[in-house]
């Protein structure tokens, strides 16, 4: 189920298989928490580092978004010579600009042999995740079929990486063979977030919880959102069981977090039992949004090793 990975990013797979899953959480994702904890420091202090890190990535990206701007949203590079397609999708209520980082780092890794395309995600993912992946489809699908060749790597955080697992799903239903697929999702709530809802709360808890989570102020969260992230949630289950068929069919996964994630509660980005999958982590601490930039060497060179190797 594991790979062997020599690489200090890489979450101690032995320690992994012989920890015990927890199960009150229905054992849906690894039992990791001493595994990721890479910082002596509590963990509420290592989230406001964390949160501090975020805004600092948030503004470097700012910075790069009026430069991209005419990338996003569409598929940039020649269809006819490409044998790769780089699909990067953005995070919940988030920009595209968020990934403009690895699509120059693809950019150079790969030249005029890659698609690159930087999803602007319908409504900014807070939406139906079948109507988001669906409009991501609708682009990716005609060039995958028209190119026999071409290989597809499928690349998000958070939401974001959500909606690349599910892309893949529904692209290997639409018969695009699986092997020529490969996910990489970074800090996705799979499992949910308590952050969203936590079910062992109080029904006082929960319907005030839910009335600031759906408010202007903390980002209008819609209802579909909302159910598919509250933790433990049957839809989350759903799409993890999906994940671990499409990957026994042959799609390759990837999944990054970080347990100073202050969005996202960290055993949800570690879904268990997918077939061949590789767990990783940053060593330092790093925030929902700064692991971006802190893996990116990582995944692109995985993804470049993935897509170099003919089909």
């Amino acid at each position: 189920m594991f790979s062997n990975v020599s690489n200090d990013n890489v979450v101690n797979n032995e320690s992994l298989v012989n920890k015990p899953y927890d199960k009150s959480l229905d054992t849906e994702f690894l039992d990791h928490a001493q595994c990721t904890k890479t910082s002596s420091l509590p963990v509420i202090i290592a989230k406001i580092i964390g949160l501090l890190k975020d805004l600092l990535f948030t503004i470097e990206t700012l910075s790069s978004r009026k430069r991209n701007q005419q990338n996003y949203g569409k598929v940039i590079g020649n269809p006819d010579t490409a044998t790769k397609m780089v699909v990067l999708i953005h995070g919940l209520n988030a920009h595209p600009s968020q990934m403009d980082g690895h699509a120059e780092a693809f950019r150079k890794r790969c030249g005029d042999d890659v698609l690159i395309f930087q999803v602007q995600v319908h409504e900014k993912g807070n939406c139906h995740k079948d109507v988001a992946t669906q409009k991501i489809a609708d682009v990716v699908l005609p060039f995958l079929r028209q190119n026999p060749r071409l290989k597809l790597y499928a690349h998000g955080i958070s939401n974001g990486g959500r909606l690349a697992s599910l892309l893949a799903i529904k692209l290997w239903n639409e018969r695009i063979a699986p092997q020529r697929m490969m996910v990489c999702a970074n800090s996705s709530p799979f499992y949910g977030t308590k952050m969203m809802c936590d079910p062992s709360s109080s029904s006082f808890v929960r319907n005030s919880w839910k009335k600031i989570v759906q408010s202007p102020l903390a980002g209008r969260h819609s209802d579909a959102i909302y159910h598919d992230f509250t933790w433990g949630s049957q839809s989350g289950r759903q799409d993890i069981e999906n994940m671990r068929r499409a990957a026994e069919a042959g799609v390759r996964f990837e999944f990054d977090g970080g347990f100073a994630d202050s969005k996202v509660t960290p055993p949800s980005f570690y879904p268990s039992r997918i077939r061949d999958a590789r767990y990783f982590r940053p060593t330092n601490i790093e925030g929902h949004s700064s692991i971006i930039g802190s893996q990116r060497t990582r995944q692109v060179t995985s993804a470049c090793e993935f897509l170099l190797v003919s089909s």
